[in-house]
């Protein structure tokens, strides 16, 4: 399985966020790589539609993050706007999150 990650808009243009980060989940140690398997199926990502959440009324600056998934064959994008309210869907965004940083060097706490 693999995941792609990209943010997208926010107040400033920071290259270094914006740009997509590939997460090869089988070449994670095996209790992360477990743990985002788990939760890519706990949320029903193949099911998820293509966009989540909204942009508030008026807001210029608002920040996407898009999560891509391929899998056996698969593959689906969703485009999230804000927290999802989809429990299992936004613990897996922040475990992609903290991924992505641990990828960059940028481990979060």
């Amino acid at each position: 399985m693999k995941i792609g990650y990209q943010r997208d808009g926010g107040l400033a243009y920071l290259p270094g966020l914006q740009r997509a980060t590939e997460i090869d989940v089988q070449a994670l140690e095996a209790s992360r790589g477990d743990a985002l398997t788990r939760l890519v199926h706990a949320c029903g990502f193949f099911e998820q539609p293509a966009q989540v959440g909204h942009a508030a009324p008026g807001a210029a600056d608002h920040v996407t993050e898009i999560l891509t998934v391929q899998c056996a064959g698969r593959q689906h994008q969703v485009r999230i706007l804000g927290t999802p309210a989809d429990d299992a869907l936004a613990a897996l965004l922040r475990l992609v999150r903290d991924e992505v940083a641990a990828a960059r060097g940028q481990r979060q706490g």
